[in-house]
């Protein structure tokens, strides 16, 4: 029977979820796993165990440093077992290059070339972050989507086009729009993405209320 450490960081939870799933599995196998959060409690040294599945999550754009802190300071005994690092990230639902090279970056920092690696899909928990953050977040997202971007700027063209130019007025019957109209349209995207807001903030704010 084998001894199995899973230390692992945490940003959003998700990493937490995957550690524990794997040591259950390595549980069900016969041997003994143990699943630590680094930063909460502290992992134990990997010397005494016979194996070692580091994990860790991206972060705007890193992974968590104190688990590359974990690595450097046990590389020695990470290099003598049989060990592998698993890395969760939204880059590894549809940018499968980007993903991996998080994990080149981060074991090359960490002077570490574990014998397996993989790739877990993270998850982007809006509800879950302060205003600002969350706000920042939606951005980034917003923005690295090229064919929504796209997609955005055709709706606007076109809509422009029906409204103002003569040839698809007479074939969709629009007439051009003075400014008290489009007054009134540009009061709709803060009143809509205000009252989200507000709706977030209260899932968020109930949340909360419930694990504590």
């Amino acid at each position: 029977m084998m001894r199995i450490l899973v230390p692992y960081g945490k940003t959003e939870g998700l990493t937490a979820k995957i550690s524990e799933f794997a040591a259950d599995v390595i549980r069900g196998h016969g041997h003994e796993a143990e699943a630590v959060n680094i930063k909460g409690s502290g992992a134990p040294s990997p010397h005494g165990y016979d194996a070692v599945i580091v994990g860790a999550s991206i972060h705007m754009g890193k992974h968590e440093d104190y688990v590359l802190d974990f690595v450097r300071k046990n590389r020695d005994a990470l290099e003598r077992l049989p060990s592998a690092f698993f890395s969760v990230s939204m880059a590894a639902h549809d940018n499968p290059e980007e993903a991996e090279g998080y994990i080149e970056e981060f074991t090359r920092e960490a002077g570490w070339r574990p014998a397996r690696v993989g790739l877990f899909g993270g998850a982007l928990l809006y509800t879950q972050y302060v205003f600002i953050k969350r706000h920042l977040m939606k951005k980034i997202a917003l923005f690295s989507n090229r064919l929504l971007l796209w997609g955005i700027l055709f709706e606007l063209v076109f809509a422009a086009a029906v409204i103002y130019l003569p040839p698809f007025q007479a074939v969709f019957g629009t007439n051009t729009l003075g400014l008290p109209e489009l007054a009134i349209l540009a009061s709709f995207p803060p009143l809509v993405w205000g009252t989200d807001e507000l709706r977030r903030r209260a899932l968020y704010r109930r949340g909360a209320s419930e694990e504590n």
